[in-house]
C-alpha cells in the first residue's frame, strides 16, 4: 500500500493519496485548498479514485472538495456523522474564523468505527479519536503498519483543542487508548508536518 503525502494550501495541510499500483486504484484522505498537484499526480499515474475520506471537517481539510467534484462528481465522500453539519456551517468548519465563510453542499456517507473494507485498497481499521473535533477519525492499516492520523497526533505535538467543539481530555485519552496501543513501529502520517512513529511519540512527545 503506497501512501503519498501532498502538503497543500495556505495552512500547509497534508493530503494523502493511498494507492494500489497493481490495480490502478486509490483513495484520497483529506483535501485542502489548491489540490491541483494531488489531482494531477493521480491522473498522470492513471489511478482511479474510489473515495475521499475526511479525517474531520475543518476548512483546511475540506476546501479542495469543490474542485474535486468538478472532475469526479460521483466520487463517494466519507465523514463521521457528527461533522456532516460542519460542511455547511462556516463557524463549525472554522472558515468564518479566517474570513472566508465556506459552505458546501455535499452529502457524505458516514464513517463508523470498525473495519472499513476498501477491497483492493485493503481493510482499514477506523479509529474514532475525538477531541480536536467531535468526529476526528484515524485510519490504521495493520498489514503495512501505517496510520493516517488527521489532526490527532503530530511529531512532538497533538491537535489543537482551543476550538469551540474541542475537548482536550478526550483527545489525550483517545491517543493513549487507541493510538499508543498500536505497534511502536507504526508509521504515523499526520494532518500537518512530518511523519513520525507511535514509538517515537510515546517516548518523546511532551504532551505524554
Amino acid at each position: 500500500m503506497i501512501v503519498q503525502c501532498f502538503e497543500l494550501g495556505n495552512l500547509a495541510t497534508n493530503a494523502y493519496l493511498v494507492s494500489n499500483q497493481e490495480h490502478g486504484s486509490c483513495f484520497i484522505v483529506d483535501l485542502p485548498d489548491s489540490p491541483e498537484e494531488l489531482l494531477e499526480s493521480m491522473q498522470s499515474s492513471k489511478l482511479e479514485p474510489k473515495a475521499l475520506i475526511l479525517t474531520h471537517a475543518h476548512i483546511d481539510h475540506i476546501a479542495g472538495i469543490p474542485l474535486l467534484r468538478q472532475f469526479y462528481p460521483e466520487l463517494p465522500i466519507y465523514l463521521h456523522e457528527t461533522e456532516h453539519s460542519f460542511l455547511i456551517d462556516p463557524v463549525l468548519n472554522l472558515s468564518a474564523w479566517i474570513g472566508e465563510a465556506v459552505s458546501m453542499s455535499v452529502n457524505p456517507q458516514p464513517l463508523i468505527e470498525g473495519i472499513f473494507d476498501l477491497e483492493e485498497l485493503g481493510k482499514w481499521q477506523l479509529l474514532h479519536v475525538p477531541g480536536h473535533s467531535p468526529g476526528s477519525m484515524c485510519l490504521h492499516h495493520a498489514p503495512s503498519n501505517q496510520l493516517l492520523a488527521g489532526d490527532t497526533l503530530f511529531r512532538g505535538s497533538i491537535g489543537r483543542t482551543d476550538f469551540p467543539t474541542s475537548q482536550p481530555g478526550l483527545l489525550e485519552k483517545g491517543i493513549l487508548n487507541k493510538i499508543f496501543v498500536l505497534p511502536d513501529d507504526t508509521v504515523v502520517y499526520p494532518g500537518h508536518g512530518p511523519r513520525t512513529t507511535v514509538g517515537r511519540e510515546k517516548q518523546t512527545n511532551p504532551f505524554f
